[in-house]
């Protein structure tokens, strides 16, 4: 389901004054916003208890839209991730489970990345495909479990990572160049 949101007009009744070369901004006691700061309107909806297979999903982990609109939904229980045009109609599904090139053994979510690639974050892995779905490569991480995922414009990698010490367990964000 895909929704936008409306904003309510509203305008700010506090003050800001500069005194002895410091700026003081006061607020007023009352939100700016009522309750409800914007409303969310249904646009698509994809996703059906029965009909097409291509329309139903076991348990999905991420959803990620690229540029031109594309739905890319990352299904953790099939393994799989299912992409749809901006419309909602199906395109294609890859992916699957097993481990081998492409294939998912334990993956916990993705993302397009800034070089518009789709990145699923597996098992000690990670694999990249097309924005059609077409398998490019994967980097082994066999020494670093990273938990949360992100790639910065240069291609480099971050992430969290668990430490698993039993007198200091922590988690510890790590930086990795491409």
């Amino acid at each position: 389901m895909f929704v936008s949101c409306g904003k309510q007009k509203a305008e700010w009744k506090g003050t800001i004054e500069e005194k002895n070369g410091v700026t003081v901004v006061k607020n007023p006691k009352e939100p700016i916003y009522g309750e409800d700061v914007f409303s969310l309107e249904e646009e698509l909806s994809i996703g059906k208890a029965e009909g097409r297979e291509e329309y139903m999903f076991s348990e999905i982990e991420s959803i990620a839209v690229d540029n031109e609109g594309r739905i890319y939904v990352f299904d953790y229980k099939e393994k799989n991730v299912k992409i749809f045009d901006k419309s909602g109609e199906f395109i294609k599904t890859f992916g699957r489970k097993g481990q081998g090139p492409g294939e998912f053994n334990i993956p916990f979510n993705m993302i397009i990345t800034s070089q518009n690639e789709i990145m699923v974050k597996d098992m000690r892995r990670l694999s990249f495909f097309s924005l059609e779905g077409e398998f490019k490569r994967s980097l082994s991480t066999p020494h670093v479990n990273l938990t949360s995922v992100d790639i910065d414009s240069k291609g480099n990698i971050a992430g969290l990572v668990i430490i698993r010490e039993e007198e200091n367990p922590r988690y510890e964000l790590k930086k990795f160049d491409s």
